[in-house]
């Protein structure tokens, strides 16, 4: 399996407080035919991001709520990329998301 990830900077910088703030909008793809050429992504439960796709390939990494800087200063997000052949394939890419600080 070969998938490639377009996406923006590895590190990107939100400033806290932003309702739904765009992270990354990126795109994937597999050369594969069939189901091994179908991919999901998904990132780890328990962050304050979600993973929207917006069509065909493409997804947009957002906030889900506002940051708050003094309680997560950084997030490590990890993107996981998987065909649906057998045996199911997966890639994974990470990006550092740094929260500024906004005087209250």
């Amino acid at each position: 399996m070969e998938t490639a990830l377009t996406k923006t900077p590895e590190k990107s910088s939100i400033p806290e407080n932003a309702p739904e703030a765009v992270v990354a909008v990126f795109s994937v793809s597999d050369p594969d035919s069939g189901d091994n050429g179908r991919m999901v992504c998904s990132i780890q439960n328990g962050l304050p991001f979600l993973l929207k796709p917006t069509f065909k390939n493409f997804y947009t990494l957002v906030t889900e709520r506002p940051l708050d800087r003094e309680s997560n200063a950084e997030y490590n997000i990890t993107i996981t990329v998987s065909d649906l052949g057998t045996p199911r394939l997966t890639t994974q890419h990470t990006i550092t998301v740094q929260v500024s600080d906004i005087n209250d």
